[in-house]
């Protein structure tokens, strides 16, 4: 078999493009092979501390090439404007495009010294909080109704 004169000249344009197209897959195939790059976390202060930070120190011993970036807030942050890749909440997730995996449940907690109780008497029923003196998870003083 012999080659015309086009083919003579698309024979080595065509090896060439071959050779780039294999240099590319191996150049991305790197990158597949070993995670590396900038990782934006997000997560509420006293969880982020507790168990966001430890869990970040275990996964960066095996994937020494990622950095993160571990922002821990109790504040409502707009994760695309911050361009956020990891978002750790609790509550009700609004509706969004964003994809949510369950951690873990999360129990509410009422608790009050005796000293306050024997001052200001055992509420019976969550609405009788309202008339107590009550201090949220972020530490603000909760309003009386």
């Amino acid at each position: 078999v012999i080659l015309t004169d086009a083919g003579e000249r698309f024979l080595p344009r065509a090896r060439n493009i071959l050779a780039e197209l294999a240099d590319g897959k191996s150049a991305v195939q790197e990158l597949d092979s070993e995670p590396r790059g900038l990782l934006m976390v997000t997560a509420p202060a006293a969880f982020g501390r507790l168990h966001v930070a430890p869990a970040i120190a275990a996964f960066l011993q095996r994937h020494p090439l990622i950095e993160v970036d571990l922002h821990v807030s109790d504040d409502v942050v707009d994760l695309s404007a911050r361009r956020v890749d990891v978002a750790v909440r609790a509550g009700v997730l609004p509706a969004s495009d964003l994809v949510a995996t369950r951690l873990a449940g999360m129990q509410r907690l009422v608790t009050a010294s005796p000293a306050y109780l024997e001052r200001h008497g055992w509420p019976q029923q969550p609405e009788d909080l309202l008339q107590h003196q009550c201090l949220t998870v972020n530490g603000r003083v909760a309003p009386r109704g």
